[in-house]
This record gives C-alpha cells, structure tokens and sequence, in this order.
C-alpha cells in the first residue's frame, strides 16, 4: 500500500472550511488509496490551530482512519539533536519542531510524497542523499508547477460530506 507524509497545513486546510485549500484537501482525500503517515508534533500543530468543532471533526476522521489501518502516527521517541540539527540548517526559513518531526519521519519510513501547505518550506528541505520531498499536493493546485506528480492535476471538486468520507473508510476495510 502506498504512503503520505501528512503535515499539519493538510489537516487543517481539511477541516477548516474557510482555508483556501480546503477544497483541493477534501478532492485528494476523496481520490487517494493509501495510508497516511504524521507524527504527534503535527497533529499537535494542526489541532492547535482548529477551532473547537473543526478539532472534533478532525479527531473523529483520525479516529476512523486508525481504526481502519490507514493513518500511523510515529511513536518512536524523537532524535531532539537531529531536530535540533535540522532547525539550525533551515533557520532561515525557519524549520518549526513540527516540520522537523516530518522530516525526520521521511527520513526513517522512506516516504518522500507529503501532503503540505508550506509548499515552499518543503521545496527547500532535503532528506538523507540530498534527496527532495514530492509535493503531492501541488499537483492539485489551479497552477501546476514543475515539481508535480503526472496525473495529480485535477479540477476543484465539490467538497466531500462526512458520510462520504465514512464510506470510503468503510470500502477501505472491506479491502482487507
């Protein structure tokens, strides 16, 4: 099964109505056939950021992606000096704890496809071999760019309701 590197921006452009990427975020969800990977930092990140009913929507999609396999938050304990590391060789841009969780999990699970919102934070961080994150995201984006996946452009979809989101879980288990 193929995975995603999920960053807090996707999360949030997935609940909060009013983000601009709301709609791109709920047309991937719709379409995407795989597990998506994030760590405890960036779901810390992305729920801080929710409002109160935004948070319980969110809590409820990670409770049911878990339950059906398709969500694996990173557990093993975090290397701090190698994000620390990492922070300091990105302060210009600057790399928050977050972004540095992602990375580091990138790095362990060989994962370079990542759903984000900070598209040009993630052009610029490198993994091990100077190897470059995909973008997943930018090949749904109105302006396609260079770094995109073939076949990831798509038009703005309507946006997905929650019953559908819970039947494409349900499918999603009769799989297995």
């Amino acid at each position: 099964m193929k995975s995603v590197v999920v960053d807090s921006g996707f999360l949030i452009g997935l609940f909060d109505e009013k983000d601009p990427l709301h709609p791109r975020c709920r047309a991937f969800l719709k379409d995407y056939r795989g597990r998506f990977l994030t760590t405890e930092a960036v779901l810390t990140e992305a729920l801080a950021l929710l409002s109160s009913q935004q948070q319980l929507r969110c809590l409820e999609w990670l409770g049911d992606a878990g339950q059906a396999g398709l969500l694996e938050v990173d557990r093993k304990p975090l290397d701090f000096r190698a994000a620390e590391k990492l922070a300091r060789k990105y302060a210009d841009q600057p790399m928050d704890f977050a972004d540095a969780s992602v990375v580091l999990l990138a790095e362990r699970s060989g994962v370079r496809e990542i759903l984000t919102a900070d598209r040009r934070d993630f052009a610029v961080y490198r993994l091990a071999g100077r190897a470059r994150f995909i973008d997943v995201h930018a090949g749904l984006v109105d302006d396609p760019k260079p770094y995109q996946l073939k076949g990831l452009v798509q038009k703005p979809r309507r946006p997905v309701s929650v019953e559908e989101m819970r039947a494409a879980v349900r499918r999603s288990r009769n799989r297995r």
